[in-house]
């Protein structure tokens, strides 16, 4: 009967503190199959967090891309901490659990991309504005974003607006995070044509939505490089564009407190946002 009761209450005690972190819902992104499959089940979801009902509701929707290099997601740090923030301050916090490419690289940008599909098709029931859903990527997170981002589909999957912090961009060998590029192309992340089709700095014009960018000079993981790449392709096109790069903190800090920036860090990123309301 004791361990009858303990068990009860180790499960009421997790559904309080879910509740807590406020999960709003999880959502299959393909309750009737994918586009393209990996091999896998099908089972890329996004975690949405909505603002408490105490908080004013700013109408604005983040989705957010975790890193990992496409073969790992890093949550909380780059994705569940960020999105429970974000909801504290009135913005709709959206997790995308993308799937990884396992030789199928079209695979994550289709969840990319119907991740915030989603969130427009449930702007009204979430309280979001259709026209102030963006995107925000940590590593190869931030290659997905700028993917999603400059690599226009449909007006449906377009952000508004993208935020990444110490992004992948460019799939050129002399720059890139090669583990990220050969996990998401395999050996054909050498070939010219995979190189232009994943860099998304190429194919920035006049309707890339504005970007803010946050990572670290002694990144020894990423090259700074790619940030710059980006930046400049966006400032050749007159985009709003923010690039901040602080002295130290390496790599895939996110919304770890350990990091030494991390009020600032929080500061800057509201601070843009909300210049995009």
């Amino acid at each position: 009967m004791k361990r009858l009761s303990a068990l009860l209450l180790l499960v009421c005690t997790f559904a309080f503190c879910y509740a807590q972190d406020g999960v709003y819902e999880k959502i299959n992104l393909w309750p009737d199959g994918a586009p393209h499959s990996n091999g896998r089940a099908d089972t890329a979801k996004i975690i949405v967090y909505h603002p408490a009902d105490n908080v004013e509701n700013t109408g604005m929707a983040v989705v957010l891309y975790p890193g990992g290099g496409y073969h790992a997601l890093a949550n909380p740090r780059e994705g569940y901490w960020i999105a429970q923030w974000l909801a504290e301050h009135g913005i709709t916090g959206v997790v995308c659990n993308y799937r990884f490419p396992l030789g199928v690289d079209e695979v994550p940008f289709e969840d990319g991309r119907e991740a915030v599909r989603v969130v427009r098709r449930n702007a009204k029931a979430w309280g979001v504005n259709p026209k102030k859903v963006g995107v925000f990527g940590s590593s190869a997170g931030g290659h997905l974003a700028a993917i999603v981002s400059a690599v226009r589909e449909d007006s449906l999957s377009f952000p508004d607006f993208t935020v990444m912090l110490y992004p992948v961009i460019t799939a050129d060998p002399k720059v890139t995070n090669t583990i990220t590029m050969r996990n998401l192309m395999k050996a054909r992340a050498v070939e010219k044509e995979m190189i232009c089709k994943y860099s998304p700095e190429l194919y920035v014009d006049k309707n890339t939505p504005p970007a803010l960018m946050l990572l670290s000079d002694d990144d020894q993981t990423v090259d700074t490089m790619n940030s710059v790449l980006y930046y400049s392709a966006l400032k050749r096109y007159g985009i709003p564009a923010a690039l901040y790069i602080f002295p130290k903190g390496d790599h895939g800090w996110g919304f770890k407190k350990e990091f030494y920036r991390h009020d600032t860090l929080k500061d800057l990123i509201l601070e843009w946002l909300m210049m995009q309301l």
